[in-house]
């Protein structure tokens, strides 16, 4: 299967792991349907290609496996429980979306150095309409990226 095939069969999801695999030789463009897909710029070897079919979720996926105790969902796999939750910090609570959670945690895994960086989306710095995944390792960088994004954004481009 080529780059092309998988883009022409409808398998390709924008999500930019192609591109981070190759950087040298596939950029992430918009195309005229408003998705990103993969414009080789520069000739791939075969092994670049091998590589990115070893990954690319478009071709492979793997569903989760049921698990004893949990409920299993067709699209979010096994659920043990459900809980509400929101972030303690108010600025984050009522900066972010839904609350905070997600923004509040990625502060927190930052500052307490269980992780180096968060990989998100945001609005794009060049044209707010559009929305870009960011590598923050700031608190101030996770915080000016929080709010919901619901445009295209290759997110393993990182």
């Amino acid at each position: 299967m080529t780059l092309s095939k998988i883009v022409d069969n409808g398998l390709c999801i924008g999500c930019g792991l192609c591109e981070s695999l190759t950087p040298e030789s596939i950029q992430m463009v918009m195309a005229t349907n408003g998705q990103l897909r993969p414009k080789v710029v520069n000739s791939l070897a075969a092994n670049d290609l091998d590589r990115i079919k070893m990954f690319c979720p478009g071709i492979v996926a793997q569903g989760p496996k049921a698990e004893t105790g949990a409920t299993m969902h067709t699209v979010w796999g096994p659920i043990f429980s459900t809980h509400k939750g929101w972030a303690a910090d108010e600025n984050v609570r009522f900066t972010a979306a839904a609350g905070g959670a997600l923004t509040a945690l990625g502060i927190y895994l930052l500052g307490s150095k269980k992780v180096d960086c968060v990989v998100h989306v945001r609005a794009s710095t060049e044209n707010p309409l559009l929305t870009e995944a960011h590598v923050s390792r700031t608190k101030e960088e996770v915080l000016a990226g929080a709010q919901s994004r619901y445009g295209p954004a290759p997110v393993l481009r990182h």
